[in-house]
């Protein structure tokens, strides 16, 4: 396994219930419409695994790449 692939799986474990129901705006204190390495103080875990999250390498995080870690740790829902 990938030292990566280990990290994201470490801050999803670590995901909490409360963080889980952050929202972008929340995080976003400047409201500048990214989420910056010092905006992601609190959410520790995210902040150290942010470039696992950082698809287009900006040093940020865009909404839609937040809401993919946020949706990376909630369970699967379950068909039928």
């Amino acid at each position: 396994m990938s030292r990566k692939y280990l990290a994201v799986l470490a801050a999803l474990a670590l995901l909490s219930p409360a963080v889980a129901e952050m929202e972008f705006g929340d995080v976003d204190k400047n409201q500048d419409g990214f989420i910056s390495a010092e905006e992601l103080t609190v959410m520790p875990e995210l902040q150290q695994s942010m470039t696992d999250f950082d698809l287009d390498e900006d040093g940020q995080l865009s909404e839609e790449e937040f809401t993919k870690y946020l949706d990376a740790g909630k369970p699967a829902e379950k068909g039928g």
